[in-house]
C-alpha cells in the first residue's frame, strides 16, 4: 500500500466517523430542543443541563399502525426512547415494515390501570429509572408506556447541548452514558441521590 493509498484509507476513516457522529446526534439537532432545566446524578454527584435528551433504553415493543389496503395491524419493532427537554419522549426504531416512530409517556399502576404522569408529577426519577418519587410524596416502580406495551426502564444516560450564541444554534457539548436519576429541581435531585444511596445499603 503506498502512502497516497494510506492517505486515502485514512481519510475515508475520519469521513466514516465524522457522519456516524453526525447521525447519532442529527435527529436532536435538526430539531429545536426547548430549554428546560434538568439535574441529574451520575457517579453519586450532580449535574445539570438546559437542552438535553435523556436515553431511556430500547424496546422489543407492538405498534398498532395504518397500512393501506390492510387497515390497522399489529407490528414488532425495537424502539429506543428519549425524554426530550422539549418536554416528551420520542420513541424512534425500525419494525416489520420498516422506520417506526412513536410517543410514550410516564406512567403508574393505579389499582387494576395504568395511570399517566405529567412531568409536573414528578418530584424525582431514581434507582436507574426504576422508581419515581412523586410530589404527593408516594413512590411507585415507573412505566414508560407506549401503547399496549407497559415498559420497564434499565438504564439511563443523558446526552447534553449548549446554546451558541454566536452562530445562534445548538452544539453537543457531551454525553453522560450512564445516570442514576434525575429531577427537574436541584432539591429534587440531593433526595434522588439520597434514595439512591439508601437503596445500595
Amino acid at each position: 500500500m503506498n502512502r497516497y493509498t494510506k492517505s486515502s484509507v485514512i481519510i475515508s476513516i475520519i469521513l466514516f466517523v465524522v457522519i456516524s457522529v453526525s447521525a447519532q446526534y442529527s435527529q436532536y439537532s435538526q430539531r429545536s430542543l426547548l430549554e428546560k432545566k434538568v439535574f441529574y446524578v451520575a457517579n453519586n454527584k450532580i449535574g445539570s443541563a438546559k437542552f438535553w435528551a435523556l436515553p431511556l433504553g430500547k424496546f422489543d415493543c407492538t405498534l398498532n399502525r395504518y397500512f393501506p389496503g390492510e387497515g390497522k395491524i399489529n407490528i414488532a419493532a425495537a424502539m429506543n426512547f428519549s425524554l426530550l427537554s422539549s418536554g416528551y419522549i420520542e420513541g424512534t426504531g425500525y419494525g416489520e415494515r420498516g422506520k417506526a416512530t412513536g410517543e410514550a409517556q410516564f406512567a403508574i399502576q393505579d389499582g387494576d390501570s395504568i395511570k399517566p404522569l405529567e412531568l409536573g408529577d414528578i418530584s424525582y426519577v431514581f434507582d436507574r429509572g426504576k422508581q419515581v418519587k412523586l410530589r404527593d410524596g408516594t413512590t411507585h416502580p415507573l412505566i414508560l408506556n407506549c401503547e399496549i406495551n407497559n415498559l420497564t426502564i434499565r438504564r439511563m444516560s443523558i446526552m447534553i447541548w449548549f446554546y451558541d450564541k454566536k452562530f445562534g444554534e445548538l452544539k453537543h457539548s457531551k454525553d453522560v452514558p450512564l445516570i442514576s436519576a434525575f429531577s427537574f429541581t436541584k432539591e429534587g435531585a440531593l433526595r434522588a441521590l439520597k434514595a439512591n444511596k439508601a437503596i445500595k445499603k
